[in-house]
């Protein structure tokens, strides 16, 4: 709505005509977001396909929290280290490919290149993590290659599915290829537990039942009381 100053309630935003060269500008209050963390938040915002475009922008934090750490981070794996792998009892089936990717993570430090392989397979991967037994839950991050859209799999604990969800990544970027995203395993999987046997079965969403999934580091954190 170009030019229309009027409150949007609906969307808590309101807007009217920007800079001379710029379409339009806006004010958001972000009151129903909620941005998880680990222990510090750090925050970035780009503008246009790979941060191409004039942007102002300024903002406001209102922080609300308790003061103890509540996700510990207990293991790694890293496909790139052949003693992480041998480590964690990591396996992929299935016409496994290994693809060398030079490319960027999105944010501030989008000029910083990364160089790693990422591991792609048809059938499934494998591999075993150290946590915490007194968890309430675990937390799952994956680095991959977001080049391709619509990245899916089913994760299986112990051999019992998680079926409160399922693995899903339906955005993509071709410019800022390296993406770290997130999966939770609630404690019916983990509590108790000193260990973990993973399974990641990829799930195809296109029509042409093409799989895009594919990895390159998990790392693996417990939630505490």
């Amino acid at each position: 709505m170009v030019g229309d100053s009027r409150p949007r309630l609906k969307c808590i935003q309101w807007e009217y005509d920007g800079l001379s060269d710029n379409p339009w500008s806006m004010t958001r209050f972000c009151i129903g977001d909620s941005y998880p963390f680990y222990s510090e938040l750090k925050f970035g915002i780009e503008s246009g396909e790979y941060n191409n475009q004039y942007l102002e922008h300024s903002g406001t934090i209102f922080y609300y929290g308790q003061d103890k750490n509540v996700l510990v981070k207990t293991d790694s794996l890293d496909l790139n280290s052949s003693r992480s792998i041998k480590r964690h009892s990591y396996k992929a089936m299935g016409n496994v490919r290994r693809t060398k990717l030079e490319s960027f993570f999105e944010g501030n430090e989008d000029r910083i290149l990364y160089v790693g392989e990422t591991v792609r397979f048809e059938s499934f991967s494998s591999f075993r993590v150290n946590i915490s037994s007194q968890n309430e839950g675990v937390r799952l991050r994956r680095l991959s290659d977001q080049n391709d859209v619509r990245q899916a799999a089913r994760v299986f604990v112990d051999g019992e599915e998680v079926t409160e969800r399922l693995w899903y990544v339906a955005d993509s970027n071709p410019y800022k290829r390296w993406l770290e995203d997130d999966f939770e395993i609630p404690a019916k999987y983990t509590k108790g537990k000193k260990s973990l046997n993973i399974r990641i079965v990829p799930v195809s969403m296109s029509k042409e039942g093409k799989n895009t999934w594919n990895e390159a580091e998990y790392q693996v954190f417990c939630y505490n009381n």
